[in-house]
């Protein structure tokens, strides 16, 4: 199993406590506003694990961010390496 498999496994195993149940995740969906600094300095597997932790297992449309260099570009590119649709303003 690779590095990035198993983060995907962790984070798609992890509670989610206060939230939705299981059977009402997987009817809904979410968008997701990211941005950040020019210095992020995560790896490109960390950043698509946090991505599919924060997603709850639901499906994304899509991921927006500032097309900014650093955290912008790092996380679209995360979300690209999980085939999520990624829109940059």
């Amino acid at each position: 199993m690779s590095l990035f498999s198993a983060a995907v496994a962790q984070a798609a195993a992890l509670p989610l406590p206060g939230l939705l149940t299981p059977a009402v995740l997987a009817h809904r969906s979410v968008v997701i506003v990211a941005a950040g600094g020019r210095d992020l300095v995560w790896p490109q597997d960390r950043i698509a694990s946090a991505l599919l932790q924060r997603s709850g297992g639901r499906s994304v449309h899509p991921l927006t961010h500032g097309c900014e260099p650093g955290a912008d570009q790092a996380i679209g590119r995360g979300a690209h390496q999980l085939g999520w649709p990624v829109q940059s303003l």
